[in-house]
């Protein structure tokens, strides 16, 4: 390992734990405005899944995944007969937990692909600019429809 490699793993670490955090105090505060104003719990979860969504973006897994299970304990605990609670009485409660993680899950990897293949295009781009530069070559678009250039 370089030691521009290990320098760029404690950064990386703090960036996750920011993320998770950030993750969950959104998550709390969603929580605490829903619960005041004594939203339904369908709601709730819809106002999860964007919290999941919008650090799914960030393009790690892991701190969507935490979140995500920390949305299932806010849910059930808070939101779920009985309340303050995280006993699921009932199987329709277990299969809408399993269907919000499935959810989630599926979200965060779509995002976290999105997000290595923007990464993965940008280097390309850099690559083929590099490339054009030191061979004196480039490229051109023409749309004859508009006769733009």
């Amino acid at each position: 390992m370089s030691k521009s490699e290990s320098f760029m793993r404690p950064a990386r670490f703090w960036r996750t734990v920011a993320r998770c955090l950030t993750g969950t105090i959104a998550l709390a505060l969603v929580t605490a405005v829903c619960f005041r104003i004594q939203v339904n719990p369908t709601t709730v979860t819809l106002l999860y899944l964007i919290v999941i969504v919008l650090v799914s973006l960030t393009g790690d897994f892991f701190p969507s995944a935490l979140v995500s299970f920390v949305a299932i304990l806010f849910l059930d605990y808070f939101f779920t007969p009985p309340l303050f609670s995280l006993a699921m009485s009932q199987p329709l409660d277990v299969v809408a937990t399993v269907a919000f993680l499935t959810t989630s899950a599926v979200i965060t990897h779509l995002v976290s692909s999105l997000h290595s293949s923007a990464k993965e295009l940008r280097r390309r781009e850099t690559y083929l600019a590099e490339a054009q530069r030191l061979s004196h070559t480039g490229s051109v678009r023409w749309s004859v429809l508009s006769k733009e250039v």
